[in-house]
């Protein structure tokens, strides 16, 4: 099976949120609400949002989460399409920042690598 063509613009603005220092870096959950009230993102919540900041609610069913369109942990598939990323992409990702424990930075950098070069 081909991979969907990447969406360059919308992969430039997430490589730049990424660097943006603006997100503490979070794993496991797209954004989680720190006992200080901040916000932590993994990269897959930056990504969130940046194609729709307006998407997120609190998710009931476990303290401290923040949902995107309905999902706590993970893109959803019409968000996949829009960037031009297969499953297999997404799961990358979460290893990079779960798993690996990769800076935005360097998820930025592997971004920049697999698609905008």
């Amino acid at each position: 099976m081909t991979e969907p063509k990447p969406n360059k613009p919308l992969i430039r603005r997430c490589v730049k949120a990424l660097r943006s220092g603006k997100y503490k870096q979070g794993r496991g959950r797209l954004c989680t609400i720190e006992p200080d009230g901040s916000l932590s993102h993994c990269c897959l919540g930056v990504i969130a949002n940046i194609i729709d900041p307006d998407a997120w609610r609190e998710d009931s069913r476990l303290d401290f989460r923040m949902a995107w369109n309905g999902s706590a942990t993970c893109l959803t598939e019409a968000a996949e399409k829009q960037l031009g990323f297969s499953p297999e992409i997404q799961g990358q990702l979460i290893r990079l920042n779960d798993t690996r424990h990769y800076t935005f930075k360097s998820i930025a950098n592997w971004l920049e690598r697999r698609f905008l070069k």
